[in-house]
């Protein structure tokens, strides 16, 4: 964290703390590091609020609040249980809406998996790729094929 006193020509003589003294999981050093003191794996919730005190020389104080938000680190990110890039040829008269593949992955903390088709141009046009993933894994075309038409 920073603060600043325009009473003082050196900023060195702020010291931050939390206010919360029996906080279990976060420390903040006089300099304004916050650090964390405890694993937040069984932390309740998805956020966390804290509220900083800084005090100069005179004793004179000023507090804030901090939000800080969890997002999950996946430990153990899915794994395919097949092979991830398969070689699938598709025929340009297939249907719109026709599943080609399905890409299955597991998390080992059981957790669900999301899947995303990231990119993708075809070689040939470098033109966009005209498939699309659902929740499930499945990719299917998502708009008609036309190994000629090189204008999408």
């Amino acid at each position: 964290m920073e603060a600043f006193d325009p009473d003082l020509e050196d900023q060195d003589g702020l010291v931050f703390s939390l206010t919360d003294p029996d906080n279990q999981y976060f420390e903040m050093e006089s300099d304004g590091t916050l650090k964390v003191k405890s694993s937040l794996e069984s932390y309740p919730d998805n956020e966390v609020s804290l509220r900083v005190d800084v005090r100069d020389k005179k004793n004179q104080k000023a507090q804030t609040s901090v939000t800080i938000v969890f997002t999950d680190a996946r430990v153990n990110p899915p794994q395919f249980i097949q092979d991830p890039h398969p070689d699938e040829s598709v025929s340009e008269d297939i249907g719109v809406l026709t599943v080609v593949f399905s890409a299955r992955a597991v998390a080992a903390d059981g957790s669900p998996v999301i899947y995303e088709l990231l990119s993708g141009e075809t070689k040939e046009t470098n033109n966009p790729v005209k498939f699309k993933i659902d929740l499930e894994g499945n990719v299917f075309v998502s708009d008609s094929l036309d190994y000629e038409d090189t204008t999408r």
